[in-house]
Order: C-alpha cells, then structure tokens, then sequence
C-alpha cells in the first residue's frame, strides 16, 4: 500500500489486474467503492479469500438496484394515475375556466433510497 491508507486509480487497477479507464466504470456505476474496493485487494494480497465477502456486495447491489427499479415503477404508476385524473377534470372544465390540477395533486411514493454500498465498511 506504499504507506499510504488509500491506493491511487493506476495502483489499484494494476492490482486488479484491469485498466484504470476500467477501474473508474465500475467506480461511476458504484459497484463497489473505491476504499473497500483497495481494503478487498489488501485482504486478497495478504492470502486472505475475500469471494465471499466480495458476493455479498454484488448482492447488496442487486438488492439496492431492485429497489430503485420497484421506485421507479412506483413513481411512474403514480404518475400515470395523476395525469388520469388530470385528463378527467381537463374534460369537464370549461374552456379559461381553472382545473385546480395542482391542488389535486396526492402525495406520490416515498422518496428513492441510498445506496446500500456507499460508506459500507464491510
């Protein structure tokens, strides 16, 4: 770790054995972060089997994916609901005349999650 509590992006890509341009993808779409990402190669370089600890994490990230997906859908079914609902007082309002759309507005689905890796210290 040359002394240092952290790996530079060259560093721990060459200890991954991939491209730092590889290295920074799998960083941008949070697979595993970058510091547990460096404490995982230590353990691996120390003759230690991370597999099923690195398992895990995939897991967790599927997880919190699903999650995000099923908020999304959340999301996407209230608003189709709402713009129902709208397309029905659009119908019976008089031309010039106010729909009150907005004071009809129903409170939607609770807001998206955070990200189950971010911070891990596993």
């Amino acid at each position: 770790m040359l002394g240092r509590p952290y790996f530079r992006s060259g560093e721990l890509a060459r200890l991954a054995g991939i491209s730092p341009d590889t290295l920074r993808h799998y960083e941008r779409m949070e697979v595993i972060p970058r510091p547990l990402l460096a404490r995982i190669f230590k353990i691996r370089d120390q003759g230690g089997a991370p597999c099923r600890q690195v398992k895990r994490l995939l897991e967790q990230k599927l997880e919190q994916i699903d999650g995000q997906i099923s908020d999304l859908i959340a999301t996407r079914n209230h608003l189709r609901a709402t713009l129902a609902d709208w397309d029905t007082r659009l119908a019976t309002t008089p031309e010039g005349a106010q729909a009150r759309l907005l004071e009809a507005l129903q409170p939607g689905p609770r807001p998206p999650r955070k990200s189950a890796l971010k911070g891990s210290t596993a």
